[in-house]
């Protein structure tokens, strides 16, 4: 249509988070909410036009990067409010599970 348009927002307020598409749902992952910094990770669904919770990330993480790779979602590094991490980890939608995965080399 070319014109934005606005939907539910999510259930915790969070910035600095990242986010990627996953099997057709927005998945946004940590950020840093008032002092705190998050591992927690949601998804939007847009059949449904609602926000849910998934599974929290091992690591809270701050400004960290994700992207989608075999239809898993992969999240590296960012920060946790004391250092940054070169820490990575993986979310398979059809498990419902984080994995740790092998550092970054930094």
């Amino acid at each position: 249509t070319g014109k934005w348009s606005t939907f539910p927002s999510m259930n915790e307020v969070r910035f600095g988070c990242a986010a990627a598409v996953l099997n057709g749902r927005i998945i946004v992952v940590g950020g840093y909410d008032s002092g705190t910094y998050l591992s927690s990770a949601e998804e939007y669904d847009p059949a449904t036009g609602r926000w849910s919770s998934i599974p929290s990330m091992h690591a809270k993480r701050n400004r960290c990067a994700a992207a989608v790779l075999n239809g898993q979602l992969y999240v590296v590094g960012g920060h946790d409010g004391n250092k940054y991490l070169s820490s990575a980890e993986v979310y398979d939608p059809a498990t419902r599970c984080w994995s740790c995965i092998p550092n970054m080399n930094l």
